[in-house]
């Protein structure tokens, strides 16, 4: 086998995986406040958050240094069960149920190239909503 054919044949054997994302999100209703996560093969069939710990499901996929309450509740809501990620066909929706009383419900739109979408949360019946913004690599 020449050269390019053992090229050829090292690709295909490789599975489909477009790359892994980086998202760098902030709410518009706490600016400055700020989060990252990781995604793989977004936009194939084998989408999936990117766990800090590659051999460890339930290991963290939301990254912050801020101290701020909702900040916290949202990412540790997102985080239960290892993370719920699903994409339709014009957005990503993440969901967070943490321990049946709080739940996050956090949209990126593909229009936008997930750069922009919205979160919803209820933190022990306390509602709230924000805008958000990402910038995405």
């Amino acid at each position: 086998m020449n050269f390019l054919a053992s090229i050829l044949v090292f690709a295909f054997a490789l599975p489909a995986f477009a790359g892994v994302t980086s998202f760098k999100c902030e709410l518009a209703a706490l600016p400055g406040e700020k989060f990252s996560f990781q995604i793989s093969d977004l936009g194939g069939q084998d989408t999936d958050f990117v766990h800090e710990d590659a051999d460890d499901g339930y290991s963290p996929i939301f990254k912050t240094t801020s101290k701020n309450r909702t900040i916290e509740s949202m990412l540790g809501s997102l985080e239960g069960q290892g993370g719920d990620l699903r994409v339709e066909s014009d957005r990503l929706f993440f969901f967070g149920d943490a321990a049946g009383i709080d739940f996050v419900r956090f949209y990126l739109f593909k229009k936008s190239g997930y750069k922009a979408g919205y979160v919803r949360w209820d933190f022990a019946g306390e509602p709230g909503y924000s805008k958000v913004s990402c910038q995405v690599k």
